[in-house]
């Protein structure tokens, strides 16, 4: 987006055609070109801590920005505090709308934590 704004050459008051209504006369013209553009960025970080000698992942961590599939419900994407910990039989994850604020937690332990995502039928 830009906007653009002229002024007198001489006493620098903002004018509207050639005419300045304080110098009461034409004069020149200067002109002022702001631009201005909006970029939304978005982060997020990831990790696994893994043991040697234990398959898979012990903890597993998500945090940040999240785009999302169903672009009908969540057009903005979500922001996500995912924290998995396999070792301690724990499930956290805070899912927050973008759009709205609404806020989904879910706080259990991770074998009761069945039937959802991708393991829905």
């Amino acid at each position: 987006m830009s906007e653009i704004k002229r002024y007198c050459g001489e006493c620098c008051k903002e004018k509207t055609g050639g005419y300045c209504n304080l110098c009461k006369k034409d004069t020149k013209n200067k002109y002022s070109v702001a631009c201005v553009d909006v970029v939304k960025t978005f982060d997020s970080i990831s990790g696994k801590q893994k043991r040697p000698g234990v398959r898979g992942f012990l903890r597993k961590f998500f945090s940040g920005y999240q785009a999302s599939v169903d672009k009908s419900r969540y057009p903005d994407g979500v922001n996500k505090q995912q924290n998995i910990d396999r070792e301690n039989d724990w499930y956290d994850e805070r899912v927050v709308d973008n759009k709205n604020g609404e806020i989904n937690e879910c706080h259990e332990k991770l074998s009761d934590h069945i039937g959802h995502g991708s393991a829905k039928k």
